[in-house]
């Protein structure tokens, strides 16, 4: 489907981009003093675009070019689209095109009854894609109407449906879909899922992203036998060579659940990672040394905490042991220093002041060096 837009809007853009427009036919006859008719292996030529009719006719009072006949066009990437007719408004850069069918070189092809464009408002009726065979496909998506809106950046269709031969495998009376290709606010798909232990369960994350080097996540959920709350993601890029996130989150579980699993009445957890491969400027540090930070931290009430936000029971954390991390090094092509930190929380105690941590650490290390002629290396 978005390859008969993008043929639409490569249409209305070349001509709106060229006002003389290449027609070569085998009879050229004026009709009037405004209207001009080609007929015979008639090939209209503009950018990168051909198109072959058996007709075509120029109304230069109404600047409409209506082609007929077998339309033919071959645009960039070899897709090839036909219709029964095509008119073009030159004026306003309008599109009517009757008996639509596109092909590419990948076998996926799309068939409407019309397809049109108004303006930034482009219409597909009556329509179907699919990879099968034209003549009795496998399977096929068809649609009644799609209507994409370029200012808007959205695509909607209705009446869909995902069919295997006659059978109508999915049906969807709406369908609205974003088109654009970067980054912005918004709602994100929901996901479901129902689990033996949580029942039904519901997230759909709000997306916040108004600035290039940051975005904040907020992510609810609902689990309709354990309980609700909600996690939020602030990731940054701060240079182009590091970058972070913070990432926070707190969930409450009804009474009965918590004692029935021997839970925690709540969830809560607060967690850092930043990662930077040049943290010490390198003007400030001695000649041909580099820096290098890495940071992964958290706060945890317990390790329900993290199993929360994962997919699958397969990857639940099922260590009572959880690791902070702080890596500070520095070196060049000589030697190498290292700063090792690790904090560790037993989320088994009620209290993490028995808990055995590690004292930071710093490491030396010298590359292999030669020492005699070639004969003699050491290292340290």
């Amino acid at each position: 489907m978005f390859r008969v837009i993008s043929s639409i809007l490569l249409i209305a853009l070349t001509i709106s981009a060229k006002e003389v427009v290449e027609i070569f036919a085998e009879r050229v006859v004026a009709k009037s003093s405004s209207v001009v008719e080609a007929t015979g292996d008639v090939l209209l030529l503009y950018d990168n675009s051909v198109i072959k009719v058996d007709r075509a006719i120029f109304d230069k009072d109404s600047s409409t070019l209506k082609l007929s006949g077998d339309v033919q066009m071959v645009g960039d990437g070899e897709n090839r689209l036909y219709s029964d007719s095509l008119t073009i408004d030159m004026g306003s850069r309008d599109i009517s095109i009757n008996g639509i069918f596109l092909g590419g070189d990948d076998n996926l092809w799309i068939d409407a009854s019309r397809a049109e464009k108004v303006g930034n408002h482009y219409r597909l009726m009556d329509s179907r894609i699919s990879s099968c065979n034209r003549v009795n496909p496998d399977w096929t998506i068809e649609f009644k109407r799609a209507d994409y809106y370029k200012d808007r950046e959205i695509l909607t269709m209705e009446d869909a449906r995902v069919r295997f031969y006659d059978t109508t495998l999915i049906y969807l009376p709406y369908l609205a879909l974003p088109t654009v290709h970067k980054r912005s606010t918004g709602l994100l798909y929901p996901r479901f899922k129902f689990t033996s232990r949580d029942g039904f369960v519901y997230e759909q994350s709000y997306f916040y992203a108004e600035e290039p080097n940051w975005d904040i996540e907020i992510t609810p959920q609902f689990r309709v036998r354990r309980g609700g709350g909600g996690y939020f993601t602030a990731r940054f890029v701060d240079s182009n060579h590091s970058s972070g996130y913070i990432r926070g989150g707190y969930f409450r579980n009804i009474d009965s659940y918590a004692d029935d699993k021997s839970l925690n009445r709540t969830h809560s957890g607060l967690e850092l990672f930043y990662s930077s491969t040049s943290i010490i400027p390198e003007e400030l540090l001695p000649k041909d040394y580099r820096s290098g930070l890495y940071i992964n931290g958290i706060y945890l009430s317990d390790r329900e905490y993290l199993n929360l936000q994962k997919d699958r029971v397969s990857s639940y954390v099922s260590s009572n042991l959880i690791e902070s991390r702080l890596n500070a090094i520095l070196y060049n092509t000589k030697n190498y220093f290292g700063l090792y930190g690790k904090y560790n929380i037993d989320v088994s105690r009620s209290s993490n002041e028995e808990t055995i941590q590690e004292l930071p650490s710093l490491h030396y290390h010298r590359y292999l060096q030669q020492l005699i002629n070639n004969r003699l290396f050491y290292t340290v």
